[in-house]
């Protein structure tokens, strides 16, 4: 019997928890839009597109599994790390009622979101939506896509305030 490697073994991921990942996001950015207003259409345009990424997983399942909030997909990452994701953003939320994040502090967390939102959309479901929606699956380029744009924002509003 072959033994798979580690990087082989494929986890089950509840669609759901993914959707909640997105939700969640498009929540931080939409208190982000509230808390800095002169960057309010920034935050805005981010928060719509993290809904569009939920409803995208959403139509999924729905089509390819035909009914929510039950069907799962497999991955090499495992829930655990879908779940720890989903619980920082929760954290950052919670936090935020206690301390809010600086304007530049609030665009270097959305960086560093997105990026590891990238790399885990690539790693745990690059290749499985397909189809999804009539629209291309990789949520993971939208993630490094918005990264790259809040890096932009960044290097712009450092020129402003230099």
């Amino acid at each position: 019997m072959e033994m798979k490697a580690q990087s082989e073994t494929t986890h089950a991921i509840p669609v759901q928890l993914l959707v909640e990942l997105e939700n969640g996001v498009a929540a931080l950015y939409d208190r982000f839009a509230e808390q800095y207003p002169e960057d309010r259409s920034f935050w805005i345009e981010l928060r719509n597109e993290e809904m569009e990424h939920a409803d995208v997983l959403n139509e999924f399942e729905k089509s390819h599994f035909g009914f929510e909030n039950q069907a799962s997909i497999a991955s090499d990452i495992s829930q655990e790390v879908a779940e720890m994701m989903v619980s920082k953003v929760r954290n950052l939320m919670a936090d935020m009622h206690k301390q809010s994040p600086s304007r530049k502090e609030a665009l270097w967390l959305a960086l560093q979101l997105e990026q590891s939102a990238g790399e885990f959309h690539y790693r745990a479901i690059s290749g499985v939506l397909n189809g999804a929606a009539g629209r291309p699956p990789a949520l993971w380029k939208d993630d490094f896509d918005h990264a790259a744009r809040i890096r932009s924002y960044i290097e712009r509003m450092t020129k402003i305030f230099n």
